[in-house]
């Protein structure tokens, strides 16, 4: 439910927290005079759970930003849950203590990710390509990017509300083994990034302390904001029968295959009339006219069309949905 935040506090050091700014790297103007202290902090050397700190000297405030999942797990692959409020703060200040000692369960909040890991049975691109097709284009204050179909990124001044595959994000980071993504399967990560502590309070019509993030009451005020957008952005504010769309199955053929790939469409219309895919019937079909390598590729390619035509934009953003609540 929650991932990477920023706890702030204003002050002096000696005061209102104590800071060893020999563990700092630090910021000089051209006159000379050091306007700021920051360092990444990690729990080991090989570690990737930075803990990010830094100290304005000019405007007297220390930052403190990172992934509360990637304290606990090394990764965010994890759901967080109300009672893992301890043990982060145990590791924060076990972390910094002679670094940075403080009150950190009594500091702002100003920044606040809201996430959920969302397990699928198929392709994550294909889930990002069903909810690019549910997208309500009529939501024109906020701006639709997309990359490739690793993410789908909706966003205005206050907020981003983020989907992608979180797998290859962890892999790409290499957070994660392969072995272990295999573990995992197809996870569809939701985030509403909030950078700003202005805009959580846009949000949520309030502030909030660390200390009162872990309570069961906002984890499902949390849910609900996250809710809210998915219905606004994909199901027209919970109106389905506006936006259901099937996949046409014609319309993938015509998109993906050429005349000279009539042999391959053949084979998907066979898969479909048996209505469950059998790779071992194809393998035996295909291997006199091809290559392992070949085979495999074009097997991959079957199965692929094979359960997108299977599927339905309503079934995707239902499937999802169900999920998001849960």
């Amino acid at each position: 439910m929650l991932d990477t935040i920023s706890l702030y506090q204003s002050g002096k050091n000696g005061s209102d927290f104590n800071i060893n700014f020999k563990e700092f790297g630090s910021l000089v103007s051209k006159t000379g005079q050091i306007n700021s202290y920051q360092n990444n902090f990690t729990l080991s050397d090989k570690d990737k759970r930075n803990i990010f700190i830094k100290c304005d000297l000019n405007n007297n405030y220390v930052l403190a930003t990172f992934s509360i999942p990637k304290l606990l797990y090394g990764n965010s692959l994890n759901n967080i849950q109300v009672k893992d409020k301890d043990e982060v703060l145990n590791i924060l200040t076990g972390r910094l203590k002679g670094i940075l000692d403080a009150d950190f369960q009594n500091w702002n909040v100003s920044r606040l990710d809201i996430s959920k890991n969302v397990q699928v049975q198929n392709e994550v691109s294909e889930y990002l390509t069903a909810l690019k097709k549910a997208y309500d284009v009529t939501k024109g204050r906020y701006q639709l990017s997309i990359i490739k179909d690793e993410t789908l990124t909706v966003s205005n001044k206050s907020r981003r509300f983020v989907i992608y595959d979180k797998i290859k994000e962890e892999l790409d980071n290499k957070e994660i083994s392969r072995s272990e993504a295999k573990e995992f399967g197809n996870i569809l990560r939701f985030e509403i990034q909030h950078k700003k502590a202005k805009h959580i309070e846009t949000s949520f019509k309030r502030k909030y302390l660390f200390d009162e993030l872990f309570t069961e009451k906002n984890f499902i005020e949390f849910n609900k904001f996250q809710l809210s957008f998915f219905d606004k952005f994909f199901c027209n504010n919970g109106k389905y029968e506006m936006f259901i769309q099937d996949i046409a199955l014609t319309e993938l053929i015509m998109l993906n295959y050429s005349k000279r790939n009539l042999g391959k469409n053949f084979l998907l219309k066979k898969e479909f009339e048996n209505k469950e895919f059998d790779r071992g019937y194809l393998q035996k079909v295909l291997k006199p006219f091809m290559s392992k390598q070949a085979v495999n590729k074009t097997i991959k390619d079957i199965e692929r069309l094979f359960r997108l035509g299977n599927t339905t934009v309503i079934d995707v953003i239902e499937e999802l949905r169900y999920k998001l609540v849960a």
